[in-house]
């Protein structure tokens, strides 16, 4: 280890070889083509399922981003690193952050004055341990002071006399005051030796996951050197297909890309998962590697559920979420370690393993989550989840019109058949939706079909959550929302009522929300009527309701059924 230092100060320090460029790089947009599963899909069913495909096609958008090229290998393991937005960021605000430190007095700090920082992510998001190579790399190029410490046994010292070597923590608490003014500490080993806590010169940065942070192992030294915290947003799928772009293969194949975006749509934005833990060539294992992803996520759901931490969320909660937090440790030891409830599918997963163990802990979850503002994506995504449980369990059901035009206004009446099958009647395509419920020898639908609830395959079009034919002439479109807006796109459900037999007359969109919850502002695209002013599409009449989903309702459609 002690010369593979050396080499990084050789390059980087002596000879300066550490280049900060903009690269073009044509990121392909598969939401337009593999868009996300919807409820139910496994990701290995996403690729592998008996559903029609959606063939990639080379739908691509030019976007500049900003590269570091070392000259030697850093520690994260690549002497090529993205410069994600954060990194910039950040370190101009630690930059910043440590020149105020010091008062105008010779030695004097700064009253109030952040010593050191952390930063912190979601885990497994591997942005936070390259960012300190990052950091590694800028300030050997300019000549500055800097240890990087693995433990307090292995400090390697880079400044103008001393080229990578290792020390240990003992001899960075000896140096002279003037000397550790100078160093920068970068770790992401939470220093817990009391001799860091005191008035030591340097400036540490710890780069640390969720969980750790809330560690009172070392929080003499963040009380004592009042620590400033710095978080990283989540990996956005452009960043992770230029990592992917500059680490892997020269022309990946449309199914690499494919298999990278299931993973990244449905286990989260975490590089690590996507980049690391689960190959995205078939060949390398993609499928062996996603089964066994997902059999560790079910287990870590099992512990979140067993130690029922969902009852200690908000309680858990001792700062504001900002606007994507995910809850990645909501009670102390009782955390998904390798995945938070970072996606929709995820939520869904959540809900179903509950549901396995308890109704009432399964449909408990939602408000829960609700209580709490910084959860919305959350909430909604468990919401979204018990409805759907609702619907495809069957029954009877009545939906309040929207405006309601007078007291005197009937109720929308309908009835979904219970689907006796494991899995759901699920439709990838409006031209796949119309084959299912065509009758083959007449105009209409197929007898069977009226009562049958249907599932969109993927998240598109976005104006679909289900639907059901109540009648042989009515279609019934459900919208799952806690949302107080909501936007309905004409154009998607005139593409559905082309592909249907023109005997549907009647079109009514419902929308699911909770108990208590106000009717959603609706808003229709493609048109500038107001909401109560709806043109027929295809010659068929449309109409707004409201259904209201409760507790009640939920409890009532408990029934063992495997998650698909």
């Amino acid at each position: 280890m002690s010369n593979f230092m050396q080499e990084i100060y050789h390059q980087m320090w002596v000879r300066q070889r550490v280049i900060v460029k903009n690269v073009t790089i044509g990121v392909p947009q598969p939401h337009l083509v593999r868009p996300e599963p919807g409820y139910g899909v496994n990701p290995e069913q996403a690729l592998t399922g008996d559903f029609p495909g959606l063939e990639f096609t080379e739908m691509v958008r030019e976007q500049e981003f900003t590269v570091l090229q070392a000259g030697a290998r850093l520690p994260c393991g690549t002497d090529l690193l993205l410069v994600r937005s954060d990194y910039d960021r950040i370190e101009r605000l630690l930059v910043a952050s440590e020149l105020g430190r010091w008062s105008d007095g010779p030695g004097l700090l700064e009253p109030g004055a952040n010593l050191d920082h952390k930063l912190s992510g979601p885990s497994g998001s591997e942005g936070k341990s390259v960012f300190l190579s990052y950091l590694l790399a800028r300030r050997l190029s300019m000549g500055q002071p800097t240890v990087y410490r693995e433990d307090d046994r292995k400090c390697f010292l880079f400044d103008q006399y001393t080229p990578g070597k290792q020390v240990n923590a003992d001899a960075l608490f000896r140096l002279p005051m003037d000397q550790q003014k100078r160093l920068w500490i970068l770790t992401s080993d939470p220093p817990t030796d009391p001799r860091w806590s005191y008035s030591c010169g340097w400036f540490v940065v710890l780069a640390d996951i969720p969980e750790h942070m809330k560690s009172t192992s070392h929080s003499e030294w963040e009380t004592g050197r009042n620590v400033g915290v710095h978080y990283m947003s989540d990996w956005q799928w452009s960043e992770i297909f230029a990592v992917f772009k500059l680490l892997g293969p020269d022309t990946p194949t449309p199914s690499e890309i494919g298999n990278l975006y299931t993973t990244f749509v449905c286990l989260g934005p975490a590089a690590r998962t996507c980049l690391i833990s689960i190959p995205t060539s078939i060949e390398a294992g993609y499928n062996r590697r996603l089964s066994a992803h997902l059999c560790r996520v079910d287990t870590n759901i099992q512990t979140f559920l067993a130690r029922g931490a969902y009852k200690s969320i908000l309680a858990s909660l001792t700062r504001p979420l900002s606007p994507n937090s995910a809850v990645m440790e909501p009670a102390e030891d009782a955390l998904f370690r390798k995945a938070g409830i970072t996606t929709r599918w995820l939520a869904h997963r959540v809900l179903m393993v509950a549901l396995e163990q308890s109704s009432r802990i399964g449909f408990g979850l939602f408000p829960y989550f609700l209580r709490y503002q910084g959860l919305q994506n959350i909430s909604g995504w468990i919401f979204e989840g018990c409805a759907q449980y609702v619907l495809s369990h069957g029954g009877s059901f009545n939906a309040g019109e929207i405006p309601i035009a007078n007291n005197n206004s009937l109720p929308l009446k309908f009835t979904i058949q219970k689907n006796q099958s494991a899995c759901p009647h699920y439709f990838a395509s409006t031209g796949h939706l119309a084959q299912q419920v065509k009758d083959r020898y007449r105009d209409g639908l197929a007898p069977d079909t009226v009562g049958k609830y249907f599932l969109p395959y993927s998240r598109r079009p976005e104006s679909i959550d289900g639907l059901v034919f109540s009648h042989p002439d009515t279609l019934i479109i459900f919208r799952i929302t806690i949302a107080g807006t909501l936007t309905i796109d004409l154009q998607e459900i005139q593409d559905l009522s082309r592909a249907l037999p023109a005997t549907i007359r009647q079109i009514r969109v419902v929308f699911v929300v909770p108990q208590a919850h106000t009717r959603p502002d609706v808003t229709l695209l493609c048109i500038s009527e107001a909401p109560a002013i709806i043109p027929p599409v295809s010659g068929s009449a449309i109409g707004l309701f409201q259904l209201v989903c409760t507790y009640g309702d939920m409890q009532a459609a408990v029934v063992h059924r495997p998650f698909i």
